[in-house]
């Protein structure tokens, strides 16, 4: 989970850059750490790769090809991170009868699909406090980060699809309930201006992520 973490922050942090900066090297071997310790590394490298390869596109469409080749140089070291393992290339094989594996469905909740159960209900809550506070944005015109945006529709996605993904759907959820509320109270919004009841919104969002975690 802190590697998930940190992975996020590299991320946000870049995303209002206009060039590539050298800080995204971080990637490499937080995400090369990562593939030692646990399997979900392919997670963090898919969303990695995936935003580096974006920025890669947004370069090349500005006709700006060093920034481009600089961010997909950046985006194949991470994707490649994922196998800087004591197994090399034979971990992909690991990782695909992991998540190709129909018995895991059947064997472990953990990996079914979320449904509509008490067990599900943070994840419940979660989801509709942020589409609560995504109309929220939509009726003030404020705009939010479109990677954060990204990420929780991806995530949610994903957590939908099985019950594991519900843990890492929650960062970005959380942090983008905190974001909007914090830029709210900092702009004074008159539908948000009591404190009680932007304290109880980030405190069910804060114990809505420590109960997945």
């Amino acid at each position: 989970y802190p590697l998930f973490v940190a992975l996020m922050c590299v991320l946000l942090a870049d995303e209002d850059r206009p060039d590539w900066s050298p800080r995204l090297l971080l990637l490499v071997p937080l995400l090369a750490l990562w593939a030692n310790l646990h399997g979900s590394v392919v997670l963090g490298s898919a969303l990695a790769t995936g935003y580096l390869a974006w920025r890669a596109l947004c370069g090349a469409y500005e006709r700006r090809p060093r920034t481009s080749l600089a961010y997909l140089a950046t985006g194949a070291a991470a994707a490649a991170a994922a196998f800087a393992t004591p197994y090399g290339a034979e971990i992909f094989g690991y990782y695909r009868s992991v998540l190709e594996n129909p018995a895991l469905k059947t064997a472990s909740a953990e990996w079914q699909a979320t449904s509509f159960s008490p067990a599900n209900l943070q994840f419940i809550l979660l989801a509709l406090l942020l589409v609560s506070v995504a109309s929220l944005d939509a009726r003030r015109r404020f705009r939010p980060s479109p990677l954060l945006v990204a990420l929780c529709l991806i995530l949610g996605a994903a957590a939908v699809e099985s019950v594991r993904n519900q843990t890492w759907f929650a960062f970005p959820a959380v942090a983008f309930v905190t974001a909007t509320l914090s830029t709210q109270v900092a702009a004074s919004r008159p539908s948000i201006r009591r404190p009680r009841g932007v304290a109880a919104l980030g405190l069910l969002a804060l114990l809505a992520d420590v109960g997945f975690v």
